[in-house]
């Protein structure tokens, strides 16, 4: 059963003045029945010396009664009661013959004082006595002596025995100490009252208005405890309440923001088209999405647990992979293109987004990594660069590309102190071929002519279709214009047999010019004014023959 503090304190302290009225009830009464038995020796005393008194002197006649009932206690051997009532100094009252309490005999006073005689005094009797408490009486026991004449024996003369339970003045505390009870019982009925109105205001009120506030807190129609007690302990109690709660709230708060971004990321990383890894600090898989199973293949199942060099494409990767793991452990992340293997043993490129996470205190405790399969971009960046570097029928270099490529050619003759050589090359009689043959043959002229160029020069130059029908080498790291002479003859030995375009004979010619850093220029436009400057000293020569580019050449 649930008791309420209220309850206890009203019965601890009902209990406290219930314990404290009965010591102290008990202390009275005690020191009252002590006064009553010394009061009563006093007097049983008193009696013993008149009845000795009147043995030994006599009295004026007047006494004469109380001589005979004197003379009868002396007399009677066998007296077995005398009732002795309060007031003392009446003296003996009556003999009755069939005391109402027989426990009120003199045999236990005559045994007790047989063998037991008292010290005797000169003049006086020697007095002995004993007080006996039976069922609720309290008699007083005392052995009346006389002594005859001086030095003579002293003799028993009778007994006093006094009932004490019949006195005014145990009657008068008897009713004392009801009276002490009954004051006892209002003082504690008064003080349990008091108490509680006490509680009701100081302590239960507050805290049903506590509680009260506490269910409306709980059920959600208040933001905060009332502190309206606010001088009180139970206010600082309720402030202390609503300062918790309001931290509970932000922590909660705080709490649903990071459990509805962990949502967002976890739905953000389960529809992502992007592959995410996540691994702990040892760089172990802990965790993929389902596009990284979607990209590699592989389940998150096979994969946690594993390293990410798992997916790598070769031993070249595998490399890759560990060197990106020392950058990361150095940066905190790395980003790039990487090399990787599905499971089905295809090949793939991704670009790879490597970042650490780290705790409030800075820590790294994890790494994400987010890859994208860009394996068809890389082969349309790789189409759109050829469009942009190429010929579009030929797939040589265009012109664009082409002095790129010089002047890095150049660059490098430089710094080697190496030679190079131009040739700027133009089909004779390629006009002719279009207007017979139609221009489709004359692109696939133009291929055969690209192809027959290519087996004329060596693998470290470079051939380029600028435009129509005019193409342009630059030969690289000669000795002397020699050099390019020989592959110049080369190219015209080629050009003098027939093609065959969709199985049409065509002869055409070349004419080439040629021109050589670093004697003919020093840059590549200057060098391509001087080899079409040579090109056309060619064509003025009868064509299909080459010229070296002489500065003493004027046309």
């Amino acid at each position: 059963m649930r008791i309420s503090l209220r309850a206890k304190i009203t019965l601890f302290v009902t209990l406290a003045i219930l314990v404290i009225s009965l010591v102290s009830t008990y202390l009275f009464v005690s020191q009252h029945k002590r006064h009553i038995e010394n009061e009563f020796i006093a007097r049983g005393t008193t009696l013993s010396y008149l009845l000795s008194k009147i043995v030994k002197e006599g009295l004026e006649t007047e006494k004469l009664d109380l001589i005979e009932k004197a003379a009868f206690i002396i007399q009677a051997e066998n007296v077995t009661n005398v009732n002795v009532y309060t007031d003392l100094w009446d003296l003996i009252e009556s003999y009755p013959e069939n005391p109402a309490n027989k426990d009120l005999s003199l045999e236990d006073a005559i045994r007790h004082f047989s063998g037991n005689r008292a010290v005797k005094s000169s003049g006086t009797s020697g007095n002995s006595f004993y007080i006996k408490k039976h069922s609720g009486y309290y008699c007083f026991f005392h052995e009346v002596t006389l002594q005859p004449y001086e030095k003579a024996a002293p003799i028993t003369i009778g007994y006093v025995m006094v009932d004490l339970s019949t006195s005014r003045m145990q009657k008068a505390i008897d009713s004392m100490i009801k009276s002490n009870i009954i004051a006892a019982l209002f003082l504690t009925i008064t003080a349990v009252l008091a108490l509680n109105i006490l509680i009701a205001r100081i302590i239960s009120k507050p805290i049903r208005e506590l509680h009260g506030s506490v269910r409306k807190f709980k059920e959600g129609t208040s933001s905060e405890i009332e502190t309206s007690r606010a001088s009180d302990e139970i206010g600082d109690l309720a402030r202390e309440f609503n300062k918790m709660s309001r931290a509970i709230k932000e922590k909660e708060t705080m709490r649903k923001k990071a459990e509805e971004k962990l949502r967002l990321a976890a739905k953000v990383m389960e529809s992502t088209l992007e592959g995410i890894f996540i691994t702990d600090t040892n760089f172990n898989i802990s965790a993929v999405n389902p596009s990284f199973t979607d990209i590699t293949g592989l389940s998150s199942g096979e994969i946690t647990g594993k390293k990410p060099t798992l997916m790598a494409a070769g031993t070249y990767d595998i490399e890759t992979y560990r060197h990106i793991c020392n950058a990361i452990q150095d940066g905190g992340l790395w980003q790039g293109e990487v090399r990787n293997r599905r499971k089905n043993g295809e090949a793939y490129t991704a670009w790879l987004n490597i970042n650490s996470i780290k705790d409030n205190n800075g820590g790294i405790i994890s790494y994400v990594g987010v890859f994208t399969d860009i394996t068809q971009r890389k082969i349309v960046e790789e189409h759109l660069k050829h469009l942009a570097t190429s010929d579009i029928l030929t797939g040589l270099p265009n012109k664009m590309y082409f002095n790129e490529l010089l002047k890095h050619s150049l660059e490098q003759a430089k710094r080697d102190k190496k030679k190079l050589a131009l040739m700027f090359l133009d089909l004779d009689h390629f006009k002719s071929i279009n207007d017979s043959f139609g221009h489709d043959i004359g692109d696939i002229l133009l291929n055969e002519v690209a192809q027959r160029l290519k087996e004329c020069i060596r693998q470290s130059d470079t051939i380029s279709r600028l435009s129509g029908d005019e193409f342009a080498i630059s030969l690289e790291q000669i000795t002397d214009i020699s050099n390019a002479v020989l592959i110049a003859q080369k190219i015209l030995a080629a050009f003098s047999h027939p093609f065959y375009p969709n199985g049409n004979e065509c002869r055409i010619g070349v004419s080439i010019g040629i021109c050589l850093y670093p004697e003919d220029g020093s840059n590549a436009e200057t060098l391509f004014k001087n080899a079409d400057t040579a090109m056309y000293l060619a064509k003025n020569s009868g064509k299909n023959t080459y010229r070296l580019f002489s500065e003493k050449t004027d046309i």
